[in-house]
């Protein structure tokens, strides 16, 4: 079962989305990369301070530890609308898991868990999201803000390209 990825869409900003598309494609895409990265590293941090401590697996490392940031899959080399990172968990063989193991324990936390052929049944304990909910706002300000920075360096430096033109500069 896989963890969601939660849209983190930076709408309503009209002078942002405006300032945006001023730029070429390859310039914008970089820039919203590095925006949606340092939001979603406000995610990532939350997500730590809510992640359950639970007992280590052998050769394995604690759940906190293998949570990251990773861009969302397909995003690279895509119009920047398709561009985003999200929080995941480690995978089986970082966290001591077995290949065999029937579940995923860091989705039988955030879901719960219940099979009719298995009398054990586990309560969810949601981390990834409540940690995204309770700070979208700061996320998305995080995100804005390294956005905009960008474009504000973006347009002083094509502003000094053009200047240097002007003078005769090649």
């Amino acid at each position: 079962m896989a963890l969601p990825i939660v849209d983190i869409s930076l709408l309503g900003d009209k002078a942002l989305d405006a300032a945006l598309e001023a730029l070429g494609i390859k310039v914008r895409d970089r820039i919203v990369k590095l925006g949606t990265k340092a939001g979603a590293g406000v995610w990532l941090r939350a997500a730590k301070a809510k992640a359950p401590v639970g007992p280590r697996k052998p050769r394995g490392r604690h759940l906190k530890s293998t949570l990251k940031v990773v861009p969302v899959p397909g995003s690279w080399g895509r119009k920047y609308d398709k561009i985003g990172h999200r929080v995941v968990t480690g995978t089986r063989q970082e966290l001591g898991i077995p290949p065999d193991a029937k579940y995923y324990y860091p989705a039988a936390l955030e879901y719960g868990r219940r099979d009719p052929s298995d009398p054990r049944v586990s309560i969810a304990q949601p981390f990834l999201r409540p940690a995204f909910d309770e700070n979208e706002a700061r996320v998305k300000a995080v995100a804005s803000e390294k956005i905009w920075a960008g474009v504000k360096r973006a347009a002083a430096k094509a502003a000094r390209k053009t200047a240097h033109l002007a003078r005769g500069g090649a």
